[in-house]
């Protein structure tokens, strides 16, 4: 399940080449459902009912918001930038990055104790 496109994750990336391609796609796909993992029932809406992002001819997911985007989008750059080690402690055990956190908050469904 990819929620953003390769050609929009190497547009963040500003890459004109292919030779990352496969690291990318995979760095996509762990973003996307990371993201989707943090929102719980709060990616039903813009998941079919089975669960699986829409893709139209062109490959491009459909209806998925923009602050998702940005935030898988966010997620593959700091992958990509820090692939050995967790520069300035971004990502804390069990936690997507705080800026992440911040913008899907509202989308969340909150677990119930």
């Amino acid at each position: 399940m990819k929620l953003v496109s390769m050609k929009m994750a190497k547009l963040q990336l500003a890459m004109d080449h292919d030779e990352d391609d496969l690291l990318i796609e995979m760095y996509l796909e762990g973003a996307s459902q990371a993201v989707v993992n943090y929102l719980k029932s709060g990616s039903a809406f813009f998941l079919d009912s089975s669960g699986e992002v829409e893709y139209d001819v062109n490959g491009e997911p459909i209806g998925i918001p923009p602050i998702v985007k940005t935030c898988v989008l966010f997620m593959v750059g700091v992958l990509y930038r820090n692939r050995d080690e967790n520069t300035d402690d971004i990502f804390r055990p069990g936690f997507l990055p705080a800026p992440v956190t911040a913008m899907l908050y509202s989308l969340r469904d909150p677990a119930l104790a």
